[in-house]
């Protein structure tokens, strides 16, 4: 009987797998079972033939361990959980990052024609792509506007000399 490669690549392989079961059938150890008396058998049913309750495992540190009555469970249907803030909050929210968006980045240079493009912090941004929340809108000569869907900013071409 002769075999070609790949059926000899193949019968290796379930070889390897028999053998790797045989392994840990036969000669890996098993986990044992915790029993709450001692009664249950090896096979987790109890000696008078119904089957085995889950044992209650003590904590390993008693001084530790905390009552259940101490767990507190978070409020899932607050507001607050689900980004639901108040009006004024948001308007003062939404300048602030406007504001924090002006004075976190810095317009490097423009690239006008038929794909414009603004060099924001060394990074090439196309016309409607985002940037922290802001999209890029407009794109001139000298300064590029972004906008979020309520605030717009408006960033100029700073040059930065080195003496």
């Amino acid at each position: 009987m002769s075999l070609d490669r790949r059926s000899r690549i193949a019968l290796g392989l379930m070889l390897i797998a028999l053998l790797a079961l045989a392994v840990d059938r036969l000669i890996l150890p098993r986990p044992q079972a915790a029993s709450a008396a001692g009664s249950a058998s090896p096979d987790g049913t109890e000696a008078d033939g119904g089957s085995a309750a889950p044992a209650a495992i003590p904590p390993s540190d008693p001084e530790r361990a905390v009552p259940e009555a101490e767990f507190t469970v978070a409020d899932v249907f607050a507001l607050s959980r689900i980004g639901v803030r108040h009006a004024a909050n948001a308007a003062s929210d939404e300048r602030a990052s406007a504001e924090a968006f002006a004075a976190a980045h810095v317009l490097r240079g423009t690239l006008l024609g038929p794909e414009p493009a603004a060099l924001l912090d060394r990074r090439r941004v196309r016309v409607g792509q985002q940037v922290d929340g802001f999209t890029l809108v407009e794109v001139s000569r000298d300064g590029a506007v972004f906008s979020n869907g309520s605030e717009t900013v408006a960033l100029r071409i700073t040059s930065r000399r080195t003496p």
